[in-house]
């Protein structure tokens, strides 16, 4: 049975999964609003301007998406709470194991890709197609699905799914399950964006030259220097899964993990979906709130010239570094 500081600490984390679910759930509800108002004035002949909106950026509506997974991972929790344990071999055990899974897969293989975006385009000058972003969010579904489904169907006649603490997950006696179907990803994803925001840092502040490899490389740069709202992201990632990872390092290796410092683990990587949301909206104002636009229907934006000619590239402020729009002079 749990005690009652387990179950405070089991409900620290359900709220704090509340609130992700909550905030995430708004931008995406905003976004599918926002696409059906946009269709139903297409439909009527109106020519209306296509500004900047949340509809637009895929990649960090798949990222809500996947919070919102993982929040709803923890919501089985309220009758491990209410009970006092967890039951094994139930319908709620295996569906908190699954969300989970899935959730912090796409969280994790969202973020590294927006990161890989991020580089791609401000670093390396590559210019990608504006279905870039689509593309990438059905490889990580499809990759996420495969992970996680092929190594449920391996055990699916023994007792893949069981109680380990205060949650469903897998059974310690599938290590190599606990590593393919979740910790290394994670683990990859964390490190690789490292890796890459700390390369952009660094270029950005004109401390290291990359080659220009895509034969365009955004003069914004200089820009974005000032601005450190694109680390915000890898920022919170890493700062919610670092207490969750030692937890679950030392418990994959057998070593004694503190109760209170794994639901505090737990509360708080449940807590990145809502800090997440709260960034897409502190960060990329435009993308929520009705942005402006210009005469020709376009949100504000900097022209950028490539060459010596008068052909350029229009990057919306509002729309982000994420996505670009190619101007014809």
């Amino acid at each position: 049975m749990f005690t009652f500081h387990e179950r405070l600490g089991i409900f620290c984390a359900i709220e704090a999964a509340g609130l992700s679910v909550l905030g995430t759930s708004l931008i995406l509800c905003y976004a599918i609003v926002n696409w059906i108002c946009i269709r139903l004035s297409s439909c009527r002949g109106r020519q209306s301007p296509k500004p900047a909106s949340a509809a637009d950026s895929s990649l960090f509506l798949n990222l809500m998406f996947a919070d919102l997974l993982q929040g709803l991972g923890i919501f089985p929790s309220i009758r491990w709470m209410n009970d006092g344990f967890i039951t094994t071999g139930t319908s709620d055990c295996e569906a908190q194991a699954t969300l989970k899974e899935l959730g912090i897969n796409g969280v994790a293989l969202s973020s590294l890709v927006i990161g890989l975006h991020t580089f791609a385009i401000l670093v390396l000058g590559w210019r990608l197609p504006r279905y870039a972003g689509l593309v990438a969010c059905c490889v990580i579904w499809v990759f996420t699905a495969l992970v996680v489904g092929v190594n449920r169907a391996v055990h699916r006649s023994d007792d893949y799914f069981v109680d380990t603490g205060y949650w469903c997950w897998v059974n310690e006696e599938f290590r190599i399950s606990q590593l393919t179907s979740e910790y290394l990803w994670m683990w990859s994803s964390a490190a690789l964006m490292l890796i890459l925001y700390g390369m952009m840092f660094l270029a950005m502040k004109g401390i290291v030259t990359v080659p220009n490899l895509g034969g365009f490389r955004p003069k914004v740069l200089a820009t974005w220097r000032s601005r450190s709202n694109i680390f915000s992201y890898p920022a919170v990632y890493i700062v919610c899964v670092l207490p969750n990872s030692v937890s679950r390092w030392m418990s994959f290796n057998g070593r004694y993990v503190n109760p209170g410092y794994a639901l505090f683990a737990s509360a708080l990587f449940s807590l990145s979906g809502f800090l997440n949301a709260l960034l897409f909206m502190l960060t990329r104002p435009k993308l929520v709130w009705k942005p402006k636009v210009d005469a020709e229907g376009r949100p504000p934006s900097i022209y950028v010239y490539r060459n010596e000619t008068s052909q350029g590239d229009w990057i919306s402020r509002t729309r982000g570094i994420d996505y670009i729009l190619n101007i014809e002079k």
